[in-house]
């Protein structure tokens, strides 16, 4: 500092110092040096996300700061929509927006900590990481009053205001203290004389003190009465450069305003910078359009990032089925070369379709909301992705009881015939009982037309059938196929799902009438043949969505070394004789169970409500139902692997192991109609695949690139 008696009221204009008035006693005029602090750091190339929950805990708010690594910055901010971040803030919204980290200073509050009001998400976390509470509004400076009212949010806090060194950050400070003028300050570098001679904007704050070896003890310690601050006026304003008015747009482009906002806002610049308003406008224009660019592809990436986590995860057997299954299962899908999910998703038909007609959990009484043990899964493979290994594994001890009923069978209509003849040769007044003609036990089937799905279910009405289709290609594509399209193989497989009443009458006088029946399904396909099929993934009679997908990918299998033997067929044949023992019965859920389920139940129903896509929406309406069937197939599986009966109860354990399965179920829905989005253009799903294959193959040339589909 410089003092004059010679330029006392007035600007003498010395080069290199900066003229703040005179002294109190009127004697001398104060000169600063210009240059008397040091520039601000910049900050590295980064992304940082904030986010403002609501007072009651729920997602509301995410404010993402990008730093251009060149001293730029701008902020963008987003409102949650119940479903997935959508950018800029309602009314509704603004109105409800909370102090940051609103719950950690009330906790802070109610144990009678000092909270530091500072400006910016940034600084409040610095603070918090060395044990200080703090807090600040969105939006930062010019922004108090552009949001809720925050002075209930800090009616009992000791407030302490901890400015920005500029002009900027005590104007903010000053209309903080309008609705708290009890408050104390806290100025950062509080010796400085800096705080004397302050620039407009761009000044040291609490992170750059604490940068520069500032403790608590010391922030804690400078803890003040407001200073009576003077800010000259004298000091010619500098116009706003070209580079500091784009971080101007950037920032305010990014709380969304209104067009008349904006309107006003380049009147606002254009008297800062002297530019006409059109070449503002232009600028503006370009900005958006930048920032609309870096937002689609921040959101791209969040999309791959996604569509990757989802791909990469794996399914532990652990989790769902008991150890002595569990664990021979997934040795053995890493020997063939397969996934643990796809042995799960073939297991699952069988053990449903094995289980007695009538078998059934009741959700709620009130609603008659019960669901039967039903399910039509797929896997979803190119070829030579180890399908059939994985079928033979599953399917082998199916068809070994199947084979012992045949023999059965055939022994049974021998001993029919031959009580036939007998029957047939005896006089009417000695004959009893005519010998009733046995039924073939139908494990499983390959032809899923109305026909013959009756047929079976009417010979055996106690009894379930998993259809094996060798393909789902040709389940889909043979539906009503031998009447030119006018049947209803299609509607009766969708009716099947639901386990209702099954009748037919023919006018060859062939008539069969059940009240329930029970067939499950499992199959595979190829990707790009079922992507064909689904056509725009809208699934208008919900189809797909019965159906439970797991996506098989090509995976290294290399010959094992060393392997043991495993008696998983014999152990899968035990389990399910187990099962096709058990008595029908309708199994309830524990309170712990049905408190898990309706949680996730209602956030099944606001995914459905908010989602846009139709496919999806059927998606989410089904796996409500889907979650109950699966805890209770989960529930019989796992009692007739231990040996015993399963209990009457569905407990919470085996329920949050059916919402995790339905969470990753769905993923799998997401993944496949990912992949159906490349028909319309969509980058994400060519990226993610790129990537996987990188993983696999290492660097890619253009050529493997272009040829891979």
């Amino acid at each position: 500092m410089v003092f004059c008696h010679t330029h006392v009221d007035q600007d003498g204009t010395v080069d290199g110092y900066v003229y703040r008035g005179a002294t109190a006693d009127g004697m001398w005029g104060q000169y600063f040096a210009a240059t008397a602090s040091p520039e601000k750091p910049v900050r590295p190339q980064q992304r940082q996300d904030y986010f403002y929950p609501s007072r009651a805990g729920q997602p509301l708010v995410k404010v993402t700061r990008v730093d251009r690594g060149n001293g730029a910055k701008f902020f963008v901010q987003y409102h949650w929509n119940g479903q997935q971040w959508v950018k800029g803030l309602t009314t509704e919204i603004r109105a409800q927006v909370p102090i940051y980290r609103y719950r950690d200073v009330q906790n802070a509050i109610s144990i009678g900590q000092p909270i530091w009001m500072v400006e910016g998400e940034g600084c409040a976390d610095a603070l918090w990481n060395i044990g200080i509470p703090a807090t600040t509004t969105l939006g930062g400076s010019k922004k108090y009053r552009s949001y809720g009212d925050y002075r209930q949010d800090l009616q009992a806090a000791q407030l302490v205001l901890c400015p920005d060194r500029d002009q900027v950050g005590i104007a903010h400070m000053e209309e903080v203290a309008q609705d708290f003028p009890s408050a104390q300050w806290c100025y950062p570098y509080p010796e400085s004389l800096r705080w004397q001679n302050l620039p407009k904007h761009g000044g040291l704050d609490v992170v750059d003190w604490i940068h520069d070896g500032a403790t608590a003890e010391q922030i804690r310690a400078a803890v003040q009465d407001r200073r009576q601050l003077e800010i000259s006026s004298a000091q010619d304003p500098k116009r706003l450069t070209v580079q500091a008015l784009q971080d101007q747009i950037r920032t305010y482009l990014g709380t969304s305003p209104t067009e008349l906002a904006l309107a006003a806002q380049v009147v606002q610049w254009h008297q800062e910078t002297g530019l006409s308003a059109r070449d503002i406008g232009n600028l503006v224009t370009l900005v958006q359009a930048e920032l609309e660019q870096t937002e689609e592809r921040d959101d791209r990436r969040a999309e791959i990032h996604q569509l990757l986590k989802i791909g990469d995860y794996q399914l532990c057997l652990g989790e769902y089925l008991h150890a002595d299954l569990a664990e021979p299962l997934e040795q053995i899908a890493d020997w063939i070369g397969a996934t643990p999910a796809a042995m799960l998703v073939t297991l699952l038909p069988v053990a449903a379709s094995l289980l007695r007609v009538g078998t059934e959990l009741e959700i709620d009484a009130g609603m008659g909301f019960s669901v039967p043990p039903i399910v039509f899964t797929g896997l979803v493979a190119p070829s030579g992705s180890k399908k059939s290994p994985i079928q033979r594994q599953i399917l082998g001890p199916l068809s070994l009881l199947q084979a012992e009923a045949d023999q059965e069978y055939e022994y049974a209509a021998s001993e029919y015939e031959v009580d036939l003849r007998d029957w047939d040769q005896t006089r009417a007044e000695d004959r009893g009982i005519r010998p009733r003609k046995p039924m073939p036990r139908e494990y499983h089937t390959s032809d899923a037309t109305r026909e013959a799905i009756a047929r079976i279910q009417a010979q055996q009405p106690e009894r379930g059938i998993l259809v094996t289709p060798d393909e789902l290609a040709g389940l889909f594509k043979g539906q009503n196929q031998y009447r030119n399209g006018r049947g209803n193989d299609k509607e009766s497989l969708l009716t099947a799902f639901d386990g209702s009443g099954l009748k037919v009458d023919r006018a060859s006088g062939l008539r069969i009438s059940l009240p329930r029946t029970s067939l499950s399904l499992t199959g595979t396909i190829q990707p790009d043949i079922l992507r064909e099929m689904m056509g725009d993934c809208s699934d208008a009679s919900g189809q797909w969505a019965r159906f439970l997908w797991c996506l098989l990918p090509l995976k290294p299998a290399p010959f094992p070394r060393r392997t043991v033997r495993y008696d998983v067929s014999e152990r899968l044949y035990g389990v399910y004789q187990q099962l096709e023992g058990l008595t029908a019965q309708c199994y309830r859920l524990s309170p712990e169970a049905k408190a898990l389920f309706a949680d996730w139940y209602d956030q099944l129903d606001q995914l459905r409500v908010t989602e846009t896509h139709p496919g999806l929406q059927a998606v989410y309406s089904k796996m409500q139902g889907y979650t109950g069937r699966l805890a209770l197939i989960l529930h019989c599986l796992n009692a007739a692997v231990e040996g015993r009966l399963p209990t009457h109860a569905v407990e919470s354990g085996q329920m949050q192991a059916a919402i995790k399965l339905g969470r990753w179920f769905i993923g799998q829905v997401k993944l496949l109609y990912a992949d159906g989005n490349t028909v319309d253009g969509a980058l994400e799903p060519v990226y993610t695949k790129l990537i996987q294959l990188s993983r696999v193959r290492g660097w890619l040339r253009a050529k493997d690139v272009r040829n891979y589909e």
